[in-house]
């Protein structure tokens, strides 16, 4: 099978977009921090969610 490339090598590139920043509220308390990372690993893990799944 020959496959040929018949775009326009000469082309202008389009403009691109940037993505805006996403703004991020960052939490100072380590402690916090943790108690969070606890609570989403708990849902990651959570066997009932990955059965219902």
């Amino acid at each position: 099978m020959i496959i040929e490339n018949e775009s326009d090598v000469d082309a202008a590139i389009g403009d691109h977009m940037e993505a805006p920043t996403p703004e991020v509220e960052m939490v100072v308390d380590e402690n916090t921090r943790f108690q969070e990372f606890l609570a989403r690993h708990r849902k990651i893990r959570d066997k009932e969610a990955h059965i219902a799944l």
